[in-house]
């Protein structure tokens, strides 16, 4: 009781609560288990599955709201208001946690707001399976979401909130997740472009101008007659000496401060590897030494032992 209240249960901030309740769970009584467990499960569960600050962000995107929201009301108030957001948008309307949830359509509504493809599709002319089915499938295919909403599905608030806490945090994570698969793939396709065009991009660099090529000389350093394969050549010199796209200000100012910030993570790295060997010597040296005075000890035995025989 006493790490329950440390958790955050408020009901058993009080110590005469406390020392009530535990009188109560040693008599075995099961009310007092029961509300002390569904206690925990609103006060700290519910709380870390869905915080109300993330719940907050994700009703302001769902219902496009530009004024602060207030989380007044507790995590409860606060997953019937994203439900309730969730579903308006498909048409569903949900007012409590309880009876709009009974028939399972709000939440096969949120569901299919978050993952559309994950609810089957039904064939045309065929009878469609109850709402509660499809929703109890794909949360078993999702896992992480435990069957609050399982068989009976009964109208209990307590439930329905813990139930949506955990549907709340698994879609989350597939979001973040497809978010920082969707990043990869920009990434990835970023790389194969051209390197200056990439490198332009992400500094909102213009694009370098075209290089003119400089016309052939009417005469090469031979002698050869212009237009011939010699003269078109260019000497090395000339490859030197021609004109190269210009360098941003900009580019030098972000190559100058990358490689201001490599030097120390490469002395760094240096001094991590000089401090590894030193760590391996002094180990190595230790080992000796520690053998050195076993063998030490263990002649000084065989001395005393051969000294006691020729004493005897």
């Amino acid at each position: 009781v006493a790490a329950m209240a440390a958790a955050g249960v408020a009901s058993l901030t009080d110590p005469s609560r406390q020392h009530a309740t535990t009188r109560k769970l040693v008599d075995l009584d099961g009310k007092a288990a029961l509300s002390c467990l569904w206690a925990f499960a609103e006060d700290v569960v519910s709380p870390a599955l869905a915080p109300p600050a993330r719940l907050l962000r994700e009703i302001r995107r769902v219902e496009q709201a530009a004024l602060p929201l207030d989380g007044a009301g507790g995590t409860r108030q606060l997953l019937l208001r994203w439900a309730a957001a969730v579903c308006a948008r498909r048409g569903v309307r949900v007012s409590d946690l309880a009876a709009s949830l009974a028939d399972g359509s709000a939440l096969c509504a949120i569901l299919s707001h978050y993952l559309p493809t994950l609810l089957p599709v039904t064939p045309a002319g065929a009878a469609r399976p109850p709402a509660r089915e499809l929703f109890a499938a794909a949360a078993a295919s999702l896992g992480h979401v435990p069957p609050l909403f399982g068989a009976g599905w009964p109208s209990c608030e307590r439930a329905a909130a813990l139930g949506l806490a955990h549907l709340f945090a698994r879609l989350m994570d597939i979001g973040a997740q497809e978010a920082a698969a969707s990043s990869l793939q920009h990434a990835w396709r970023a790389t194969r472009a051209e390197p200056g065009a990439v490198l332009a991009r992400l500094l909102d660099l213009p694009p370098a101008p075209a290089v003119a090529r400089q016309p052939a000389a009417p005469r090469g350093a031979g002698g050869e007659e212009p237009g011939s394969k010699e003269s078109a050549r260019p000497t090395c010199a000339a490859r030197k000496s021609g004109p190269t796209a210009p360098v941003s200000q900009k580019t030098r100012i972000v190559a100058e401060q990358a490689r201001q910030s490599a030097a120390p993570i490469a002395a760094a790295l240096r001094a991590a590897r000089r401090g590894a060997k030193a760590d391996e010597e002094e180990a190595r040296l230790l080992s000796q030494l520690e053998s050195a005075k076993a063998q030490a000890a263990a002649a000084k035995a065989a001395e005393e032992e051969a000294a006691a025989a020729r004493a005897a």
